[in-house]
């Protein structure tokens, strides 16, 4: 590779000695090298270099690279132009190195530039810098959001992150596969960082190996895919409950729930406890067949926390909804009526909203919940559904926004 650089350079330098019409760049014009070539650090060492190259003395001139006082300029790299003497130009080379290169050099680029400067619809240095630094000033902003107290803050580099963005950079644009294949990998490696922070165990290996396995294939369904994408949905919420779960404020609120409960066992013998842990006080069971999950109802209610705060109330009128589209525990105590019965439901926090809570409603994770319900009617389709528990009937007004504390 050495011996064509220097075949490059000695008919180069020979070329310019004959022409002189050269449309040469001016001090301070920036620079793109086309060619690869040499530069020497000063003068002196440039001018040794071009007497050898005159010469055709390559063991010389492998001694002057060798000693580092001469360097190789890529194909792509770019300058700025600091001083010219005759035949020869002082460039800063990508902000690195200072060096003598030989004016042919620059010659015909410079016309080149010159031609795209003039037919340029934008500033293109200010376009660049717009990219790199806006860029640049939004990573650092995100990550001067991030609260110190988060170990994420320590374990991101920003050296780390230049260097994922300069291979990315790197890649040859014209290879389209490859650049679908980076944005899958990102798009798959945020996935696979999202189920290990909800303790999912990922072998990326074995995702991988499936991965390869599938993208062979010549074809898929729908259903295939469909079948995935499922299986997806329902394991990441189960990580997610798993998670929530672990939360001291759903511990908490499970205990609380518990001892609650129980408290009210104790007191009263008449509450019962079902398989699936729903506790409840029969005051009336009332008469005709008890409803199933297709049918609708309406019912009377007040739902309490365990401190007595009321987060809703349907205030005497009997709303509408379907057996089916309230949370379990208030299904399953519906279930226990016939019309014109009466009970109290003590639901604990898996039968109702569970770790995640119900924030608008004012119900916490895990919290029990205590409804007082009155079953008015079953039917098997709602003429004019009046919302479930929780919303506020046309016409009425609440004290505060209600959400569906019952519902599902």
């Amino acid at each position: 590779m050495k011996k064509l650089f220097l075949l490059s350079f000695i008919i180069t330098l020979l070329a310019s000695c004959s022409k002189n019409d050269l449309d040469l760049p001016k001090v301070g014009d920036k620079v793109t090298f086309e060619t690869e070539c040499f530069g020497a650090v000063n003068e002196k060492v440039f001018d040794e270099l071009t007497k050898y190259c005159i010469k055709k003395d390559e063991e010389a001139i492998k001694i002057l690279i060798d000693t580092h006082f001469v360097y190789v300029i890529n194909i792509g790299d770019k300058g700025t132009i600091l001083d010219y003497k005759l035949g020869k130009f002082y460039v800063d080379v990508n902000g690195k190195a200072k060096l003598w290169v030989a004016s042919e050099f620059l010659a015909k680029k410079s016309k080149e530039e010159k031609s795209k400067e003039e037919n340029q619809i934008v500033d293109n240095d200010s376009l660049m810098i717009a990219l790199g630094a806006g860029m640049g000033s939004g990573v650092v902003n995100q990550l001067n959001s991030i609260p110190d107290s988060l170990p994420i803050k320590t374990k991101i580099s920003k050296d780390e992150i230049i260097k994922g963005i300069e291979y990315v950079l790197a890649i040859d644009t014209a290879n389209m596969g490859m650049q679908a294949g980076l944005s899958m990998g990102m798009q798959l490696a945020g996935q696979i960082a999202q189920l290990e922070q909800l303790g999912a165990n990922i072998d990326r290996k074995k995702v991988l190996e499936e991965l390869k396995k599938a993208i062979m294939q010549d074809s898929t369904t729908m259903e295939e895919i469909q079948k995935y994408n499922l299986f997806m949905q329902m394991a990441q919420n189960k990580l997610q409950m798993a998670k929530l779960e672990q939360a001291p404020e759903a511990i908490q609120g499970k205990k609380a729930g518990e001892a609650f409960i129980n408290k009210k066992k104790q007191e009263d013998p008449a509450i019962k406890t079902t398989a699936s842990g729903l506790s409840y006080k029969i005051i009336n069971e009332g008469t005709g067949a008890k409803p199933t999950n297709n049918q609708y109802v309406k019912v009377k209610y007040t739902g309490k926390l365990i401190n007595d705060t009321v987060f809703d109330d349907s205030k005497g009128e009997a709303r509408e909804f379907p057996v089916a589209g309230v949370v379990p525990g208030f299904s399953e105590g519906l279930k226990l009526l016939g019309v014109g019965g009466k009970a109290i439901l003590y639901i604990p926090g898996n039968l109702g909203y569970g770790p995640q809570g119900q924030p608008q409603a004012g119900i916490g994770p895990n919290q029990t919940l205590v409804f007082e319900v009155e079953l008015v009617e079953v039917k098997e389709q709602p003429q004019q559904p009046q919302g479930l528990p929780g919303n506020v009937v046309k016409g009425q007004s609440a004290q505060k926004p209600q959400v569906k504390p019952a519902t599902k």
